[in-house]
């Protein structure tokens, strides 16, 4: 172990998930620089995530495999990622095989004798593995001081029990700031009466933290100085503020090289940009796991259209369309997955008019299911039957066996649709759009649900489809799509795209051309975020984006999800004051709640012109400023790093 005389080793252990990935791999780069040896722990799945830049860094970083223990023939494989995980069950099995990494991480500290453990929030037990071991074990979280502080809050007090309905606020009690709530847009396990599997694992997170060295925060004292005082001080906890880590990445190569394969040749992208005028390019994107319904993806398409102001869009549409043929056993080849060719869309020749009722009819959109309340079991949320945590070893998890958990695979792709939003679930929530305009979407009083009004409720919406189903019955492909080959592509540029585009208005390319730019996959984002064209940033609040848009010093227009982006939006516009909202109000697991596009276009005018706009750039420039200048030598981050540095080196001497 190490000594004064010794430079450091740090093992880095990441949740498996793009988002805490790539931090990790940032604070592997800052220990580098200051000559602290680290490895970095992850599955041979998930290799080719750190090999680029592992190699283009300092020989300090190295790369650590360990594989899943091999399961009985009768068990399903692990899921190793958890951005191509889809479906509540899908997502209880992938937290409960985290648990079988336990023994070959063991193993790995064993051969490798590190001098301390860097793991996720979502690793509990490697903090009775550390102690086993005695080292020390530090938490990664992912999130941002206010957020952490906002759910220490909400466990407290409760105040969210205290209101009459989801839609009244409420006020977090002996807070820094007046930050208001409604019950809508809080996670749903804080609301679960009955404690669900995650909601178990949450607990278990934080009980440990109390026994681990402490956590390490990706976030700058001068962005939230308020609430890192109110964690360490009125919570009691041990933090080191260490970011904007991001930062690390220096150089052109750094940035483009951060994250997966860009679906768009970097000189491309910035060729167009460099033809706009400064700060006129608003920049779209809603990070990695968020799943839109095709009919909100409309919406957005003609709200952006509708704001008059050129933009940057990237749409993550390869996941759903292989979530779509996947959860039907439909295979395609290598040569057939023409889902994974992306790039500019210049040309309009992809979209077919008039195909999307008859698509509907001849393939997936009128697949059967085996009973109605099978897809009301598939579509409830994770409560009672996700008891995949073992109570009296909270050590280990119990993956669900088949009666503990709906499978979706029971009710084939009618349950993916409800979940991910298909077609005709799309028709029914453009329909209520269309006929009436609402404050909080999603949300209806007692006298609403029961009117004649066209307008129902959420599970209203999902048994009439399912009934439809049921009665319709014709469905002779059974369930399957039609599977392309490369030669059935249709193609006239580098935008290759499947025929279940159907979430793009006809004609909506030729009519942006020149105007806008969408990108179909991933963008290389921290280029786009700093070119000087670029003067706003639709982001869905996940902390790394949002982050990655303070450093650069852009305003917001923000549009929470679920996780703890509504908690980041507030960050964003009630504190720091460098953004404004959507209006998305409802907390929903990977696809949100609905916006319609007249809000999002006022939205996004509101940030990109006119003396409002101007003031949230004037202000989010001084703190990007400030973000900047943090990582250097005497900033607070900086400091707070050599901090950490000298008490692991205490630790063992």
């Amino acid at each position: 172990m190490a000594t004064q005389s010794k430079n450091l080793h740090i093992f880095l252990f990441p949740l498996m998930a793009q988002g805490h990935i790539l931090p990790m791999l940032d604070i592997a780069k800052l220990f580098a620089a200051r000559q602290v040896k680290s490895t970095i722990i992850t599955t041979p799945a998930n290799a080719s995530r750190f090999t680029k830049s592992i190699q283009s860094s300092s020989s300090e970083i190295t790369l650590k495999l360990i594989k899943f223990p091999l399961q009985n023939s009768d068990s399903l494989e692990p899921l190793e990622n958890l951005d191509s995980v889809t479906g509540h069950e899908n997502h209880g099995k992938f937290f409960a095989d985290l648990s079988l990494l336990q023994q070959p991480l063991k193993e790995a500290i064993e051969e490798l004798k590190p001098d301390g453990l860097v793991s996720d929030f979502f690793f509990p037990w490697t903090t009775d593995l550390a102690a086993e071991f005695r080292i020390p074990r530090l938490i990664f979280h992912g999130t941002s001081f206010f957020s952490m502080c906002c759910i220490a809050n909400l466990g407290k007090f409760r105040p969210y029990k205290k209101v009459c309905s989801d839609t009244e606020l409420f006020l977090l009690p002996e807070f820094p700031d007046l930050i208001r709530f409604s019950r809508l847009q809080i996670p749903d396990d804080l609301l679960q009466d009955q404690p669900s599997g995650f909601s178990k694992l949450l607990g278990w997170a934080e009980e440990v933290e109390e026994r681990s060295f402490g956590m390490l925060v990706n976030s700058f004292y001068e962005l939230e100085s308020s609430y890192a005082d109110y964690y360490r001080n009125n919570l009691g906890k041990k933090a080191w503020h260490i970011g904007p880590v991001s930062l690390c990445n220096r150089n052109v190569e750094q940035k483009a090289q951060r994250g997966i394969s860009e679906s768009i040749e970097e000189h491309d992208c910035i060729k167009w940009l460099d033809s706009k005028k400064p700060n006129s390019v608003l920049y779209i994107c809603f990070g990695t796991v968020a799943n839109f319904s095709d009919s909100q993806l409309r919406e957005l398409a003609l709200g952006l259209e509708a704001s008059g102001q050129e933009f940057i869009w990237v749409v993550r549409r390869k996941k759903k369309e292989d979530e779509k043929q996947g959860s039907l056993s439909a295979v395609l080849s290598k040569e057939g997955d023409v889902s994974t060719s992306v790039g500019m869309t210049n040309s309009e020749n992809w979209i077919h008019e008039g195909r999307k009722e008859k698509e509907d009819d001849e393939q997936g959109g009128s697949s059967r299911v085996q009973s109605k309340e099978g897809v009301v079991s598939a579509f409830s949320d994770m409560t009672s039957s996700e008891n995949w945590i073992d109570d009296k070893q909270r050590g280990s998890f119990n993956v669900p066996s088949k009666g503990d958990v709906p499978k979706f695979s029971d009710v084939d792709s009618a349950a993916s649709s409800i979940f991910h939003g298909d077609e005709k679930i799309d028709e029914i929530r453009k329909k209520k759009g269309d006929e009436e305009q609402r404050d909080s979407p999603g949300v209806f009083s007692e006298e609403e649900a029961t009117s004649s009004s066209p307008v129902m409720t959420a599970s209203d919406e999902y048994e009439k489809v399912i009934e439809g189903i049921n009665e319709k019955g014709d469905n002779k492909q059974g369930g399957l799509p039609a599977i392309l080959s490369k030669e059935g592509a249709t193609s006239t540029s580098s935008a290759i795209t499947t025929p279940e585009e159907n979430w793009i208005p006809a004609g909506y390319e030729k009519r942006i051309e020149g105007n806008g730019l969408i990108i179909r996959g991933w963008a290389p984002q921290m280029l786009i975020l700093d070119h000087e064209s670029v003067g706003g940033f639709m982001t869905h609040c996940g902390w790394n984006s949002v982050l990655e848009g303070i450093s650069v010093g852009l305003p917001m227009v923000t549009w929470p999800i679920f996780a703890d982006q509504f908690f980041n939006e507030k960050l964003i516009t009630d504190v720091l004051k460098i953004g404004v909202g959507v209006g998305a109000k409802k907390w929903v697991r990977l696809v949100g709640d609905y916006v319609e596009s007249g809000k999002i276009e006022k939205a996004v005018k509101e940030v990109m012109v006119g003396e409002k706009g101007e003031e949230f750039r004037n202000k989010a420039k001084k703190i990007g400023e400030m973000a900047r200048s943090v990582l250097e030598c005497g900033g607070s981050s900086y400091n707070d790093l050599s901090a950490l540095i000298e008490e692991l080196k205490s630790y063992h001497a």
